[in-house]
């Protein structure tokens, strides 16, 4: 069982814009990073939260991930775009691509911009969610570094790819769906490693086919998709979208943002915003979803549970809101070592745990030069 320690959110907000400072990157865009960084583990997924924040800092301090960056349009017209970003924090450039697209199915109905010259993003329901925000049904993809083999095969070619989607609900908490395209994602993968635990069979294999059961050893092997060749077939659909459609790099054009020091990502993404009131009355959408969501509850045998994606996220969201985020022993003494080598003060040391206050932001279309 993992050990871990609540933290107070504005005592962890503090820190990490404390280490943006310390490597000149705590501006407004760097503020936008942070919180869709703290963002991902008020959902519980803490394989993209803090946990990343040393390999963030030091991409950051090495220009790697430029912040602050410049997006621009390489092309735009009534309900497309297409953005570079500039080499950016891939969290500043996705809000920007998704306020954009949210802007224009606005205006037109729907909204699409594709994104290259990026880096990695994060939690792909960050961005699906500020759609949701605004009564928009939202969508995001996008690629990832080389780590698994197509179906068949046993060379990496393509990314863990996720694909986010999310509607708008009653108190502001509709159905989140947010995946990769394989059998188990791979900061899992890592997190796995981290903590000395097997893989199951059908995670990983190595250059002739046979299981990888040693996490560590992954990076010697390559990731299989979920579902065999359906897993395959929407992993290179996502692909093409977010990447060969963008002009982003991909396949092992992708740089990893962990081993990979002397390279920015060039990650692609595309996302899409529809604006529900084109289509149907919002009440009336979150009405009729909820009957499709109830008649899926009934579904499950007695004693049983069927839940909607999601549910389980934003329960989290509530308690860590309420009691503090939960971080491991490993991401805190990871944390610790980079105020140490920053001279901040540590967190987490007093095992306090406090209220937490969260303020949802704003939407609001960054000026692109």
């Amino acid at each position: 069982m993992v050990c871990q320690e609540r933290i107070n959110y504005s005592e962890l907000k503090s820190f990490s814009l404390q280490l943006l400072k310390k490597v000149n990157a705590c501006n407004e865009q760097g503020k936008i990073f942070i919180n869709a960084l703290l963002w991902s583990d008020l959902v519980g997924r803490s394989t993209h939260g803090v946990w990343r924040l040393p390999a963030y800092i030091k991409r950051i301090e090495k220009g790697l991930m430029k912040c602050p960056c410049k997006p621009f349009f390489l092309s735009e017209n009534k309900a497309t775009a297409v953005m570079d970003g500039d080499q950016g924090i891939g969290h500043y450039v996705g809000y920007s691509a998704m306020s954009c697209a949210i802007e224009k199915a606005r205006t037109y109905g729907i909204g699409a911009v594709g994104v290259r010259n990026s880096n990695h993003f994060g939690t792909g329901a960050y961005y699906t969610t500020l759609a949701t925000r605004q009564n928009m049904i939202g969508i995001a993809l996008s690629n990832s570094l080389a780590k698994v083999a197509p179906y068949g095969g046993v060379k990496a070619v393509l990314g863990t790819n996720p694909f986010a989607f999310a509607i708008p609900g009653n108190n502001g908490q509709g159905m989140m769906f947010d995946m990769a395209t394989t059998v188990m994602a791979g900061s899992q993968v890592m997190k796995y490693a981290e903590a000395g635990i097997a893989l199951p069979e059908g995670v990983a294999i190595d250059g002739n086919g046979n299981p990888i059961r040693n996490a560590s050893d992954v990076n010697n092997g390559v990731l299989l998709p979920f579902g065999g060749a359906k897993g395959f077939g929407i992993s290179l659909m996502i692909e093409i979208l977010s990447s060969v459609l963008t002009g982003a790099n991909f396949s092992t054009g992708v740089n990893s943002m962990f081993t990979d020091t002397t390279h920015p990502g060039q990650n692609g993404h595309l996302f899409l915003a529809i604006d529900i009131e084109r289509f149907i009355p919002v009440d009336i959408f979150i009405q009729r979803a909820e009957i499709l969501f109830s008649t899926i509850r009934n579904s499950a045998a007695e004693n049983d549970k069927v839940l909607i994606p999601g549910e389980i996220r934003w329960h989290h969201y509530r308690e860590n809101r309420e009691k503090g985020l939960l971080l491991d022993k490993a991401t805190l003494k990871a944390l610790n070592t980079l105020a140490e080598n920053y001279m901040l003060p540590g967190i987490g040391q007093s095992n306090r745990q406090h209220p937490v206050s969260f303020r949802s932001e704003k939407i609001r279309t960054p000026s692109l030069g």
